[in-house]
């Protein structure tokens, strides 16, 4: 390097410290900068480990909860097992109480059967003031009522022996139930214990539940079918099938009916079957006060303004005047009187009351939806029925078509 000494200017001089005063104010400023982002980034080093602190907190928490509930669920099939066995005991000592009732029942009557002739006499005597067991006639599907009811009669009246115990069942058997008395073998039927597990055995168990779903199978409810004589025959067996379940019997009994009546019967949520029965009554009688010869669906169809057509006529001469009168009645008259008459003035028997809520069979949901999806025939805007139309009635003008097409031709052949 030379040594030659260099010559500035006070000018550059001037600007070199400037720069250099610049670039030490923008070093100062990157400085701070870094010491700020270092801050920040301690800030945030500090809240992640804080939320890292919670978020092991909450785990730990929920951690614990798992258990609890682990613990509350063992602790809950425990007390669920100890209940069933709880049951299985109490069942066993019912049965063990049941034998032992039986066989105190059983002592009693060898105690009642070793009386005196004296006392028996009067036994007999007294079978005067027991009401009659009602007759049996051999079906299954009611040997469960009628034994049902044997078992009540003789509990109040634990006076019977064993002998007029057997006479009032043996007296009220009839038909198919006496046929198979009569030739079933003494050792079945000599004591009552015997007998009645002997018609248990042949008319009770399985068989009568399924006679009774054939009986529910082979009936149906029509428009033309008595509703009383219907519901008397289905309800004791529908009973015998379901018990104390209404849902289950609302629809065995919904399967039975017609689609023209359980159309009109919508599905109601927690309904009881004697609610199902009335509301279903209600509508048969309905349906029955229509006329015969009147389809349901048109009583209940809508209605539709009249449209006013030309016919055109066979003849195409034209009429004039004076001839009009005599040759018109002669052609057209004589078919009036007919449909003009009381009987033809409404051949279809249409309902000529305006649609409303009132005069409809749908339940308020249906018939919202109804008025929705309807054209007013009156203003011509959807969303509302002519019946309820704001606006003033459209007038209608009607004439006679064929007269009036008649003239119109006259007119033109004239010209």
């Amino acid at each position: 390097m030379s040594d030659n000494p260099i010559q500035l200017t006070a000018s550059q001089i001037t600007s070199a410290e400037k720069l250099l005063a610049s670039k030490d104010s923008e070093i100062s400023s990157l400085r701070q900068q870094l010491i700020d982002g270092e801050n920040s980034f301690n800030a945030l080093a500090d809240e992640h480990n804080k939320l890292a602190a919670d978020l092991s907190e909450k785990e730990a928490e929920l951690a614990r909860i798992k258990q609890s509930l682990d613990t509350e669920s063992r602790h809950r099939l425990e007390q669920a097992v100890a209940y069933e066995q709880l049951n299985a005991e109490m069942a066993m000592k019912c049965e063990q109480l049941a034998v032992k009732e039986a066989s105190l029942y059983k002592r009693l009557m060898e105690l009642q059967t070793d009386r005196s002739r004296t006392e028996s006499t009067f036994g007999q005597t007294s079978l005067r003031n027991i009401p009659k067991i009602p007759s049996f006639d051999g079906q299954p599907i009611s040997f469960n009522r009628w034994i049902f009811g044997v078992d009540e009669l003789f509990t109040n009246y634990p006076g019977l022996s064993d002998f007029q115990k057997r006479i009032l069942v043996v007296d009220s058997l009839k038909g198919d139930a006496r046929s198979w008395y009569d030739a079933e073998p003494d050792g079945n039927i000599d004591i009552w214990d015997n007998l009645r597990q002997s018609l248990s055995k042949q008319f009770g168990g399985t068989e009568s539940l399924i006679m009774a779903l054939d009986k529910v199978y082979s009936m149906r409810l029509t428009d033309k079918s008595d509703f009383n004589s219907f519901i008397q025959q289905v309800r004791p067996v529908i009973k015998i099938v379901t018990g104390d379940n209404s849902k289950l019997a609302i629809v065995m009994l919904r399967k039975q009916i017609d689609t023209s009546i359980r159309k009109y019967l919508p599905e109601i949520a927690n309904e009881t079957f004697e609610q199902f029965e009335q509301r279903l009554k209600a509508q048969v009688n309905e349906i029955q006060s229509i006329p015969a010869r009147v389809p349901v669906d048109r009583q209940y169809s809508m209605e539709v303004d009249p449209v006013v057509a030309a016919i055109k006529s066979e003849d195409t001469a034209p009429i004039n005047a004076t001839q009009y009168s005599s040759q018109f009645n002669s052609r057209f008259y004589p078919a009036t009187p007919r449909f003009n008459s009381h009987q033809y003035r409404n051949p279809f028997q249409r309902n000529t009351k305006l649609h409303s809520r009132e005069n409809t069979t749908m339940t308020k949901a249906q018939f919202e939806e109804y008025v929705r999806n309807s054209q007013c025939y009156n203003c011509g805007q959807k969303g509302h029925l002519r019946s309820s139309c704001t606006k003033p009635p459209r007038s209608t003008r009607f004439m006679n078509p064929i007269l009036s097409e008649s003239l119109d031709e006259g007119k033109d052949k004239a010209q």
